[in-house]
């Protein structure tokens, strides 16, 4: 029994020791993610009674209670989005249901996807606890957090996942759900930035990483390219346009490069994108609209602007977005009609139509007597052989209506029976008689000749350069018309 009551204290004596000393001492740097770093806080009892605070474009920030656990996630919204969400919150246990104060959202457990950058909340014990995901996959969500067991193992805590729900903390600290950033303008054609700036995200451009956010919708450009990134589009914006920002920056920039671009489910790349050239002023609003190139005429996914200016755009430039939407602005287009050859007829509308983008265009070749109609050739060479022939417009068109001269009224035993040829310079006809009248158009429809000539005898044509020519031969009452090759 001595002995038996000996183990035992040893037993309790090594617990107590273990339980007391096994966390790390107040103020140890656990390590960090995204460059925010997570402490211990001795002891998950321990109260400091430090209240910690953070420098965020140049004012103080308070982020809470070191180290405690809502000191880490009040400090990572801070640094991460650029959000003060200290005043909005007490306790952990105060996070999911006072998420919509802050502009954030609560999902409860297992309704949504978890999601990188999100706040798991559990109202376990007294105060409750809070910690930030850092890795989802399908069967587990890992968290960094601090307060938990003031060790390393803060900063990759593994909870389970089944579906959508996230296991517990432990037996005694359910999960009650999510808090997200969350944009809730996807599904609209406009952002309002006063109240949506949470959806995008604010980034510099060599080092990727997030901007530090004086509110929900100003920035600061740290290397002189800010840039602002959609989160995922859930609206199809294909059948829009434009797309346009307005924003104002705290410096005069005259020809500062404004862009965009479109990732169209491949991330974003410059061959797909659109700018602008802006003479910004001092603290006055521009509203700058860009057309939407052709590759991005599908379901765009994520936009993302930029501005670029190698010299006045420095450190500490506020830059102040107001909105961003999509726009569908009635574009005018035109159409350009052409008659090849000119004498052999004309087009409706003769030369170019105006129409917006969208509409029915309906184009017709009227044929001059003599002549007919073959076919529409627009600028790419593609033949319609329709006429009139009506189409939707949204680009600019050029169509070229080709007409050939017919033999109307002409006898098919006569045809055959009269003849031309070329050489050495003389045209000779055959089988047309004395005084047959000819004429001869180029390919244009342009009248070169016009003279009597009889049949055999040479008539000169060295004022004809080599080519295709258009044969009208008038004897008698009869009329013949051919393509002739010089």
């Amino acid at each position: 029994m001595k002995s038996k009551k000996i183990i035992l204290s040893c037993i309790v004596c090594f617990f107590t020791f273990f339980n007391c000393y096994s966390q790390d001492p107040y103020g140890t740097y656990e390590g960090e993610y995204n460059n925010v770093f997570c402490y211990s806080n001795g002891s998950t009892t321990y109260n400091s009674g430090q209240t910690n605070s953070v420098t965020i474009n140049g004012h103080s920030v308070s982020t809470g209670l070191k180290y405690q656990c809502v000191e880490f996630v009040q400090r990572y919204y801070a640094f991460i989005y650029g959000l003060e969400i200290d005043q909005y919150f007490g306790n952990a246990n105060s996070f999911y249901s006072g998420a919509s104060g802050a502009g954030l959202v609560a999902y409860a457990n297992g309704t949504i996807e978890p999601k990188v950058g999100d706040i798991v909340c559990s109202n376990g014990g007294t105060y409750g606890h809070v910690a930030i995901i850092r890795d989802v996959t399908s069967t587990s969500v890992t968290v960094i957090q601090q307060n938990w067991s003031n060790t390393s193992a803060d900063l990759n805590k593994v909870l389970t996942r089944s579906g959508n729900t996230i296991g517990s903390f432990s037996a005694s600290y359910s999960v009650i759900g999510v808090v997200r950033r969350q944009c809730t303008s996807t599904s609209n054609s406009e952002w309002d930035f006063t109240t949506n700036q949470l959806c995008w995200t604010i980034r510099q451009d060599a080092a990727h990483s997030d901007f530090l956010a004086s509110d929900w919708w100003r920035l600061i450009s740290r290397n002189k390219q800010p840039q602002i990134i959609s989160p995922d589009l859930t609206a199809n914006y294909s059948s829009f346009n434009k797309i346009a920002i307005r924003l104002s920056i705290t410096a005069t920039a005259p020809s500062t490069i404004c862009r965009v671009y479109f990732d169209m489910g491949s991330g974003f790349g410059a061959s797909c994108m659109s700018q602008k050239s802006v003479n910004f002023v001092n603290n006055v609003a521009q509203d700058i609209e860009f057309d939407i190139p052709s590759c991005a005429s599908g379901n765009i996914k994520r936009v993302m602007f930029d501005l670029y200016d190698n010299a006045t755009i420095t450190n500490g430039t506020i830059i102040a977005i107001q909105w961003i939407k999509f726009k569908n602005v009635a574009q005018n287009v035109t159409v350009n009609c052409i008659a090849d050859p000119t004498n052999g007829g004309t087009t409706n509308p003769n030369g170019y139509q105006s129409y917006t983008a969208g509409q029915t265009a309906t184009i017709n070749a009227i044929q001059n007597t003599g002549w007919h109609f073959v076919e529409w050739k627009d600028e790419n060479n593609t033949s319609y052989t329709s006429n009139p022939y009506s189409f939707t417009i949204n680009s600019n068109k050029t169509f070229t209506a080709y007409f050939e001269l017919d033999n109307t009224g002409i006898e098919q035993n006569n045809i055959n029976k009269l003849s031309c040829f070329i050489n050495n310079e003389c045209l000779i006809l055959k089988n047309c008689g004395k005084n047959a009248m000819i004429t001869i158009y180029n390919i244009e429809g342009k009248k070169m000749i016009n003279a009597s000539i009889n049949e055999n005898e040479c008539f000169n044509v060295t004022c004809l350069k080599n080519g295709i020519y258009y044969l009208k031969v008038e004897t008698g009452n009869k009329t013949y018309n051919m393509k002739i090759c010089k």
